[in-house]
């Protein structure tokens, strides 16, 4: 498991706590049925049922430190009031609810004798300590810093170190080119309240074997802390590329874009593979809602999950009423990944701007449910070769 006590040490007031996920939580753990409850309190403190600590949080990553326990790292995601917690040991994601303000007793700094903190359930997920990490399924490969740890969260690399500062994200990027990667990169990062935009354009850089662009993002964390990044993106002979991100404070950032540019000089590209359970699911699906309660409203999404690892996403709005009537479009692009068994488990959707999600699903005969939404399917995900 990848532990990032630096978060919650050696950079206190980099990180900060998302406004959105500050109150009471409850969920059911999918696993056991036992009733969670989480509060995050706006200054960091945090609880996990009766154990008391700290959490921080920064792009999607929520670090939780509960009881004596060493810090453990999550993926969050906040949606139409629900927060659904993954990664960091859990079996399944959680997703947790609002809950009614209950009195709280100052609970000690340590569990009483006999009753060890109650964390977040876990179970246990392979990494890659320092060494050489291939990644199964992009044909990637790289070696590890030393005293760093690398792990897979929601379709991204992430690695960290209990020793230094910062944070290491990779991302693959498929069927791309050069002129895509600088639009991506003048395009800035902007997610969970970190803001970043480019310190000056993109140049040619040498990484290692590889021929890659590379640039530096300046910009502000949650609590107004100044922050740089290098970035590094590598073009690979498949039409794909890896995406190295070094992200840590002003102060901190010599050492760590040194770190940056070592890993991604390390980085060797094979033909990349698609997970079995991506074929069994690949598919063009529709879902299609419309209303007639006092007026006429309509929704339709299309997602088409191709079969050579890209999906589009399309949608349109429509709604007539008394006071007038709005349509709107949208669409989106990128690639994805699936988790299961072909018939449950999660669908990854990997964007064109860095940014993830992640749906549940269940195969309905030739349909699919995602998140509680069933789509119908029309086509096979035959979208075109790679």
């Amino acid at each position: 498991m990848w532990k990032l006590a630096l978060l919650l040490s050696s950079l206190p007031a980099w990180c900060g706590i998302d406004a959105k996920i500050v109150g009471n939580w409850t969920a059911v753990d999918p696993a056991t049925g036992n009733r969670v409850r989480l509060k995050i309190e706006s200054d960091g403190r945090c609880s996990v049922d009766a154990a008391v600590g700290k959490c921080q949080s920064m792009l999607r990553l929520l670090v939780v430190q509960v009881g004596n326990r060493p810090a453990t790292t999550y993926t969050y995601q906040w949606k139409n009031s629900k927060l659904t917690i993954a990664g960091g040991g859990l079996a399944q994601p959680m997703v947790f609810e609002p809950a009614v303000a209950e009195p709280v007793n100052v609970a000690p700094s340590s569990p009483p004798p006999g009753a060890p903190p109650t964390p977040l359930p876990e179970k246990a997920i392979p990494g890659a300590d320092a060494g050489r990490y291939s990644h199964p399924y992009w044909g990637l490969s790289f070696v590890v810093p030393p005293a760093w740890k690398a792990n897979e969260r929601d379709g991204i690399l992430l690695l960290g170190s209990d020793s230094e500062a910062g944070l290491i994200i990779i991302r693959f990027a498929s069927s791309t080119n050069r002129q895509m990667l600088l639009a991506e990169y003048a395009q800035g990062f902007t997610d969970s309240g970190v803001t970043l935009r480019p310190a000056a354009p993109a140049a040619d850089f040498q990484a290692g074997n590889n021929r890659a662009i590379a640039g530096e993002l300046t910009g502000a964390g949650q609590n107004g802390q100044r922050l740089r990044a290098r970035v590094i993106a590598l073009p690979s002979p498949f039409g794909d590329a890896a995406v190295v991100m070094g992200l840590t404070t002003e102060e901190k950032y010599p050492q760590l874009k040194a770190r940056t540019e070592d890993a991604a000089a390390t980085i060797a590209f094979t033909q990349p593979k698609l997970p079995p359970v991506n074929q069994m699911i690949a598919g063009n699906y529709y879902y299609i809602y419309v209303s007639k309660s006092g007026g006429t409203y309509s929704r339709e999404d299309k997602l088409m999950l191709c079969a050579n690892g890209m999906f589009s996403r399309g949608g349109e709005m429509y709604g007539n009423f008394n006071t007038g009537s709005a349509a709107s479009q949208s669409a989106n692009s990128g690639t994805w990944r699936a988790d299961g068994n072909g018939q449950t488990g999660s669908i990854t959707l990997m964007y064109r701007n860095g940014k993830s999600e992640t749906m549940r699903y269940q195969k309905s005969g030739q349909d699919i449910v995602l998140n509680g939404k069933k789509y119908g399917a029309n086509g096979n995900g035959a979208c075109g070769s790679r």
